[in-house]
């Protein structure tokens, strides 16, 4: 059996972070953005804005080099969540004097089974 860690990295902003099974869910900090991430058979996203369907569920793989696809049968090993929230100053002026810099990551440690 082919041990492979995946990073996948979500960003949006203000994290609220579910877990329930293999059922995971960020949020933008206004909740209006929500991505579901599901690990059954396949691992399968979706995202909503204000409550409707924006992309539905749809199937997530890897392919690498010299190796065959990764569509399903994974094990999330970890998952960790990171908030940032920044404000910089442009070093080129221009009509915006500060810029706010906030998401919300999720990080997703898979196996292949």
């Amino acid at each position: 059996m082919k041990t492979t860690n995946i990073l996948l990295i979500l960003l949006l902003a203000n994290p609220v972070v579910f877990s329930n099974a293999q059922d995971y869910s960020i949020r933008s900090p206004d909740n209006k953005i929500v991505v579901n991430i599901n690990n059954t058979q396949r691992l399968t996203y979706s995202v909503t804005f204000k409550g409707q369907i924006i992309i539905d569920k749809s199937p997530m793989g890897f392919e690498f080099r010299d190796e065959q696809p990764m569509s399903g049968n994974f094990e999330v090993m970890d998952q960790k969540t990171k908030s940032v929230y920044e404000k910089w100053t442009p070093v080129v002026k221009s009509k915006h004097a500060e810029i706010i810099d906030s998401y919300n990551e999720l990080h997703l440690y898979l196996k292949e089974r």
